[in-house]
């Protein structure tokens, strides 16, 4: 493995650390119905280009369709485990609409980097 791995993997693995200490810690209910989902949205929105460019670093052989697959499931998969980890604390609550909005996220965010790295006439937009 290569020294700079880490610096293509760190980022991805310190931004899911974030991820999982806010959705931990309590809050104070958003003033705005469906707030939160927006901020589920965007949170995973960058999610899933941290994913990307670790995979592309680490798998370098495989295709960008693959990579863009292996990202948005990773992001999803967050995503998934926050909730089911937020349905156990007595502060938290867990919905599927909060998963939807990170599955939403993650996939137009792989649609935009699949758009630009194809644009730009590349296989790897990284």
């Amino acid at each position: 493995m290569k020294q700079t791995s880490w610096l293509h993997t760190a980022p991805a693995a310190l931004y899911v650390a974030a991820v999982f200490y806010f959705g931990t810690v309590p809050t104070e209910p958003l003033p705005a119905i469906g707030s939160d989902k927006v901020l589920h949205f965007v949170a995973f929105f960058i999610l899933e280009p941290l994913f990307s460019w670790a995979f592309s670093h680490r798998l370098p052989t495989v295709s960008l369709a693959r990579l863009r697959g292996l990202s948005v499931g990773a992001t999803i998969l967050v995503g998934a485990l926050l909730e089911a980890w937020q349905s156990v604390l007595p502060h938290r609550s867990s919905e599927l609409l909060d998963l939807a909005a990170d599955a939403l996220g993650a996939l137009l965010a792989a649609g935009i980097g699949a758009l630009l790295a194809k644009r730009r006439g590349r296989e790897r937009s990284y």
